[in-house]
């Protein structure tokens, strides 16, 4: 009997040690298999559930108008993620919730409540922590879902998770291409986007992430010690005046439309600082509609025709060969040179001045005054043209400038690179053979408007962090005297002959004179010239010029090129661009028209006012000496009443988180108050506001939107 115990103990120490020797032979196998077969997998396993710092993407900073409008800003967009096991979901409030949540999830994105009730339910049996529920949804959505059943007790409770992003958004249809483009990469090439990308991008902050799948990203809870907040970026204010850029807009659409032109362009420019206040590039696409595809005011070189006749004018001038009294013969409108011959628009004008010759845009008469001259010493010309610095790009921020072609005589006559020959110069007195951007010919003629002192175009005025300027972008002079005096004062003269008695006398106006040159050119076809006689001819069409021609305050260039419905001249299609935008400028700038005298008003004189900021009602009314009662105004904000005698002004208050009464005021008004409320304005039709979607008085939601009845 003990012999059999001893035995039975020694066979189970047996078994016991085997069973042991066994498990760690297994254990060691395992460990080499995981060290040798298996080590590719438990390193991609590691790596699957990696805690690292990721990068947190700062606020782009916006580009704004010159009132300060937003023209281009990052507009926030969520995406909603759910956790399925939060600490607080028990499974009652879950099952009791589950099908109200995914009801207004399909109705919020327009799908079964299936669709939901399946991914929910399946989310929840397997644990996932970080479902996604919907992307790219907006302010206005966000705040919806933040309200459904289980999300609307929070994060902790009900799992509910929002990330934010952003996408770069354009308020207004203007002057895209001269604001540039943000690809979805973030990647900027043109454009102030691009030239500015250093103060508008920020500094990118981190926080500490943990992988939860293969491209999926959790933040990790309690990290502010080790998180770097972004900087955001800084903002531009623009040149750009938004109510300029929409009758520019507008005018040069209406006209391509009209005329059933391939492209066109507009560029609105202050004389004293050279500010671009307007800027519009419009291209036909398939469909018939207009769109701002390319930036021609920058990018486009080409044959400008006529408007290049100031510069040979002024050239030959300055060198003291020409006044406006010298007489020219343009005979029958005909001249021979080599084997070219070179016609007027017109028949013939006969023996005229150089003046006439100029605003009746005679080449003959242009080009004779020039090869006279400079026939014998073609250097000198181009010499001059130099020296008023046409041959040379204006340096602009914005990248993609076309440089200008200028020709110059050759230095030997058997240079077989030399493009010169006996035609250049009398085809170049009259704009051909050269080649110029609209803006380089816009700031030409600026410089001439502003007594000679070339400015460089500005697009950017100031830089801005959080409201503050960090930095001024001054106005820069390009050259301080084009010519002289007496020179730029010829030139004066030329371009108001034009408009008072020459081509362009259908925009001659009682109220204020314009000064300007039409030009027709004639477009060469790639490998083909020009064309034969009996061919189809494309032409651009463009009048460049400045108002009033007195004090000048803007220039203004529009060039409209391949106009198919008959009209080619400058004169018929460009000219007219040019005076609605002069026009609406003129009666909408107080400074610019001329004081009314209060004695002789009578109650049909008395104008309505637009309801609106009281300092700039009173600041109008003030300059038109109109008769005005205030009764003590205390509001920011005023309503004016018209009567037989007077103007009654009264306090318009508006009060934080209420949706504002913007009926009566003018869109640009209406736009700022409703956008401080955080709303989101859609206007219809212009003038002013007679209709608004949201009564006033209403709580204000941020991001909704509200749509502006204008008449």
């Amino acid at each position: 009997m003990t012999m059999n115990k001893a035995n039975a103990i020694m066979i189970r120490g047996m078994i016991s040690f085997i069973t042991i020797m066994v498990l760690a032979i297994a254990i060691v196998v395992k460990i080499l298999m995981m060290e040798v077969g298996e080590k590719d997998k438990w390193r991609t396993a590691q790596k699957k559930y990696v805690v690292k710092m990721r990068k947190i993407e700062p606020v782009r900073g916006d580009i704004l108008s010159s009132e300060g409008y937003a023209l281009a800003v990052s507009v926030p967009y969520y995406e909603i993620r759910w956790d399925s096991h939060p600490d607080g979901l028990t499974d009652k409030v879950f099952e009791e919730n589950v099908d109200s949540l995914a009801y207004c999830l399909g109705k919020e994105f327009q799908k079964p409540a299936s669709y939901f009730l399946n991914k929910l339910l399946k989310a929840r049996a397997k644990g996932n922590r970080y479902v996604l529920i919907a992307a790219h949804v907006n302010n206005v959505q966000m705040e919806r879902i933040r309200q459904f059943p289980i999300f609307r007790l929070g994060k902790y409770k009900g799992g509910f998770m929002i990330n934010e992003s952003r996408q770069r958004a354009k308020p207004f249809p203007y002057a895209a291409r001269t604001l540039g483009y943000l690809q979805k990469d973030g990647y900027v090439t043109v454009g102030l986007e691009a030239a500015y990308d250093n103060y508008l991008r920020g500094i990118e902050g981190a926080k500490l992430m943990r992988r939860i799948s293969k491209n999926t990203w959790r933040p990790v809870e309690n990290t502010n010690e080790n998180q770097i907040d972004a900087k955001d970026g800084d903002d531009l204010q623009t040149t750009i005046n938004l109510e300029i850029q929409d009758v520019t807009h507008y005018a040069l659409l209406r006209q391509l439309q009209a005329n059933e032109a391939e492209y066109g362009t507009a560029v609105v420019m202050e004389v004293k600082t050279g500010d671009i206040v307007a800027i519009s590039n419009l291209k036909r696409q398939k469909n018939g509609s207009y769109a701002e595809k390319y930036n021609y005011a920058v990018g486009l070189a080409y044959e400008p025709g006529s408007t290049f006749k100031l510069m040979s004018l002024i050239a030959a001038m300055e060198d003291g060969y020409v006044k406006l009294t010298d007489t020219v013969n343009t005979g029958n409108g005909t001249v021979r040179y080599y084997n070219h011959t070179m016609r007027d628009a017109h028949s013939g004008l006969g023996k005229i001045t150089a003046l006439k010759a100029f605003e009746e845009s005679s080449n003959v008469g242009i080009s004779k005054l020039i090869y006279k001259y400079y026939k014998d010493n073609p250097s000198q010309f181009v010499d001059r043209l130099y020296s008023m610095r046409v041959n040379q790009k204006l340096g602009l921020e914005i990248e993609g400038e076309a440089a200008p072609l200028v020709k110059y005589p050759c230095e030997k006559s058997n240079d077989k690179h030399c493009d010169w020959s006996g035609l250049t110069l009398p085809q170049m007195s009259i704009g051909y053979e050269v080649k110029l951007t609209p803006l380089q010919i816009l700031t030409f003629y600026n410089a001439v408007a502003n007594n000679g002192k070339m400015m460089k175009p500005r697009f950017v005025k100031a830089i801005i962090d959080h409201g503050n300027i960090v930095k001024t972008i001054e106005p820069k002079v390009l050259n301080p005297a084009i010519c002289s005096k007496r020179v730029v004062e010829n030139a004066h003269k030329l371009l108001e002959a034009v408009v008072e008695e020459g081509t362009a006398r259908g925009i001659k106006n009682p109220y204020y004179k314009i000064a300007g040159k039409t030009g027709t050119a004639q477009m060469a076809n790639r490998g083909k010239g020009y064309g034969e006689k009996g061919f189809h001819h494309d032409y651009v069409a463009s009048f460049v010029g400045y108002f009033p021609a007195d004090k000048p305050a803007y220039s203004i260039i529009v060039a409209v090129f391949k106009p198919q419905s008959g009209k080619i001249y400058g004169s018929q299609v460009a000219a007219p661009v040019f005076k609605e935008i002069a026009d609406r400028i003129y009666v909408t700038q107080v400074n610019m028209t001329n004081p009314i005298n209060k004695q002789n008003l009578v109650a049909d004189d008395l104008p309505r006012i637009k309801y609106g900021n009281t300092k700039d009602i009173k600041s109008v009314t003030k300059a038109l000496h109109l008769p005005v009662i205030d009764n003590g105004l205390k509001s920011q904000w005023t309503v004016a009443f018209t009567g037989e005698k007077n103007i009654a002004l009264k306090n318009r208050f508006v009060v934080n988180r209420q949706v504002p009464n913007v009926k009566g005021m003018g869109l640009k008004d209406a736009a700022y108050l409703l956008g401080k409320a955080g709303l989101k304005v859609i206007p219809i039709g212009t003038g002013m506001v007679v209709e608004q979607s949201i009564e006033p008085g209403t709580m204000a939601r941020k991001g909704d939107e509200i749509y502006l009845k204008l008449n």
